[in-house]
C-alpha cells in the first residue's frame, strides 16, 4: 500500500438536499459513498486504452490456460476453443474491448479524497463556491489503515492508461484500479487520492476516529454554520471544527480552529 498523507480531505456541498444528506451521513454516521466512474460528471473518468498486442502462440496459450482455469475445460477442449478464438480474433477482440471498457466504468466504486484542504479551486468546484465544508480524515490506527488498503494516489498524465489484456503479471482488477487512479494533467492541482471498492456503488462505514475535523467554507451561511456545529456536537469522539476565511491581501485561505463548549 502507498504511504498515506497525515491528513486527507473530502469536500462537500450543502446547497442541495442530497448534499446535506451526504455531509451529515459522513460526519454523524461515518458513511462513505463509493460511486462508479460512469456516474461522475467528467466523461474522461475511467477511460482506458485496451491493448491486445501479443504473438499468436502466446494468445493461444493464454486462452487455453484461462479456459481451463475459469471454465473447467480439459486441456484438449480448451486448446480447441482457444484456436477458434485466435482464428476469429479480429471479431472477438473488439467485442472484448467494448465490454471491458464498459465494465471498468461501472463495476468499481470510488471514494475521492484530496491531500489539500485550502485549494481555492476545489472549494469553488466541490464545496459550492466556499459555501460548503471540507471534512478532515486522519488515518492513524491499524483499523484506519485497513480502510485504505485498496487506495492509490492519482497519477496525472496526458494519455489514457493502457490495460494489457493478455498480461499475466497482474489481474484485470488490478489494472482496472490503476486505470481509475489516472487522470488528465489539468487536474494535478487536486492532489487526489482514491479508495476503491470492487463491489461498485455502495456505502461503507468509516472506522471510528478516522474523521478528525471539519472546515467550514469562508462563504458558509449562518444556517448551515449552525447545522455543521450541531452535527459536530453529535460525533464520537468529538471532532475539531475550523472556520476558513479570506487571508488579508492575498488570494489564499486562512483556517482557524474554533473553541467550542
Amino acid at each position: 500500500m502507498n504511504k498515506l498523507p497525515t491528513y486527507l480531505y473530502k469536500y462537500r456541498t450543502l446547497s442541495t438536499q442530497n448534499g446535506l444528506r451526504f455531509a451529515e451521513d459522513m460526519l454523524v454516521n461515518r458513511q462513505a459513498y463509493f460511486a462508479p466512474a460512469m456516474s461522475f460528471n467528467d466523461p474522461f473518468e475511467g477511460q482506458t486504452a485496451i491493448s491486445f498486442v501479443a504473438d499468436r502462440q502466446f494468445k493461444q496459450d493464454w486462452f487455453t490456460k484461462n479456459l481451463q482455469k475459469y471454465f473447467g475445460m480439459s486441456k484438449k477442449t480448451a486448446l480447441r476453443e482457444a484456436k477458434k478464438k485466435i482464428a476469429n480474433a479480429t471479431m472477438v477482440e473488439p467485442v472484448l474491448e467494448t465490454s471491458l471498457r464498459k465494465l471498468i466504468r461501472e463495476a468499481i466504486g470510488i471514494f475521492c479524497l484530496s491531500e489539500k484542504s485550502n485549494n481555492i479551486l476545489m472549494w469553488s468546484h466541490y464545496a459550492d463556491g466556499h459555501k460548503g465544508i471540507c471534512i478532515e480524515l486522519k488515518p492513524s490506527s491499524s483499523t484506519h489503515l485497513k480502510f485504505f488498503r485498496n487506495s492509490m494516489p492519482v497519477l496525472y498524465q496526458n494519455r489514457f492508461p493502457v490495460i494489457e489484456y493478455y498480461n499475466d503479471q497482474s489481474s484485470e482488477g488490478d489494472q482496472a484500479i490503476a486505470a481509475h487512479a489516472t487522470k488528465d494533467s489539468n487536474w494535478a492541482y487536486e492532489k487526489e487520492w482514491r479508495v476503491f471498492s470492487m463491489g461498485g456503488s455502495e456505502v461503507q462505514t468509516l472506522p471510528e476516529g478516522l474523521i478528525s475535523g471539519v472546515i467550514m467554507g469562508c462563504a458558509i451561511s449562518d444556517e448551515h454554520r449552525h447545522l455543521v456545529l450541531e452535527w459536530a456536537s453529535q460525533t464520537s469522539p468529538r471532532i475539531s471544527v475550523y472556520q476558513s476565511s479570506i487571508m488579508a491581501g492575498q488570494y489564499s485561505l486562512e483556517v482557524r480552529k474554533l473553541r467550542l463548549e
